[in-house]
């Protein structure tokens, strides 16, 4: 998916977050329908032969990749490139720093809401394991372990797609937006071990595809937002890096803190405290921005009216010179 996210941005301008949303909502039908075929095909064709048929599945994602067109704008930049040099062999400094672009880590903008992203989107992985765990230790059958992640799937098409749209509105900072769906997370994941019975875990796997889940229809553009067009193939791979290391090490420790408590509710809270650091970082850059900005525009004030100060003070002086040139000529 992150190729196909990359790319995405590029088509689009003033849609891209709408644009977004639709690419990563369409997510939700694999989710939606892959449970019960995996289902199916682990009762049939055992692990072996399952295997195989899935792997037979996604790799249609080839040839379904060849059927995408550059965009304009990374045309121009892959004939400058060709132009610049003739082999890999011999690619300047600067095309090795684009590759990975360290330096984009210098924005403190960016860095705060790559680590916001990767958190939020670490609950949505550690939920993935938790929410059918948790399904299990309950006895509730297996229809009802695939009907939970199914259910996440299903309304993930909806809140995907919902919340690129509103993102494209305007009435609200996109970033704003993230911290609303943080928060949100984190409130859920805190309130659902109090309340264990299978419609509220089902009413959870909703919340989990409203605000943890379609924050992925954010991503793109708080990443333009951040670093603009120019840098934004860098800095959504970091982002995407961020997001993958950031997976690998919550979902396995979700599964640890089961074993080592006996129960999901840790782990619940383990994946509220992911969207807390979020929300809390998003909110910090919120205010510390603010002040910055305030900051910023009180010294261009200020220096405005210094140079409007010194100027009159100039068109002072120049009007005495003057007048004493006129009574000595008068002299």
């Amino acid at each position: 998916m992150a190729p196909s996210a990359t790319v995405m941005n590029f088509y689009f301008k003033e849609k891209r977050s709408f644009a977004n949303g639709v690419m990563v909502g369409s997510s939700g039908f694999c989710g939606m329908g892959f449970p019960y075929l995996y289902r199916f095909l682990f009762d049939t064709f055992n692990l072996h032969g399952a295997l195989l048929i899935i792997g037979a599945l996604f790799f249609n994602t080839c040839a379904a990749s060849l059927c995408l067109h550059q965009p304009p704008m990374l045309t121009k930049r892959k004939r400058i490139r060709e132009e610049r040099r003739e082999s890999l062999i011999n690619m300047s400094a600067e095309d090795r720093k684009r590759i990975v672009k360290v330096g984009l880590f210098q924005n403190p903008r960016f860095t705060v809401y790559l680590m916001a992203v990767c958190f939020q989107l670490a609950n949505f992985g550690g939920n993935l394991v938790a929410l059918p765990g948790q399904v299990r230790s309950l006895q509730l059958g297996k229809e009802t372990i695939a009907l939970s992640v199914s259910l996440v799937g299903a309304s993930e098409i909806v809140c995907r797609i919902f919340l690129g749209w509103v993102g494209d509105l305007n009435i609200m900072k996109r970033t704003t937006i993230l911290m609303i769906c943080s928060l949100g997370s984190c409130l859920s994941a805190i309130c659902i071990p109090f309340v264990l019975c299978q419609e509220s875990l089902f009413v959870y796997a909703v919340l989990v595809a409203l605000f943890s889940g379609s924050a992925w229809s954010l991503v793109g553009v708080i990443v333009i937002d951040c670093v603009g067009l120019n840098d934004f193939s860098p800095g959504f791979g970091l982002v995407y890096m961020g997001v993958a290391i950031s997976t690998l090490l919550t979902q396995p420790l979700a599964g640890w803190l089961e074993d080592m408590t006996g129960n999901w509710d840790m782990s619940f809270r383990f994946n509220g405290f992911l969207s807390a650091a979020a929300f809390i970082l998003c909110l910090l850059e919120y205010l510390f921005g603010n002040m910055c900005c305030n900051k910023m525009i009180s010294e261009e004030k200020s220096n405005v009216c210094k140079k409007t100060a010194c100027n009159e003070v100039v068109l002072q002086c120049t009007e005495k010179e003057k007048e004493k040139e006129k009574e000595n000529t008068r002299f």
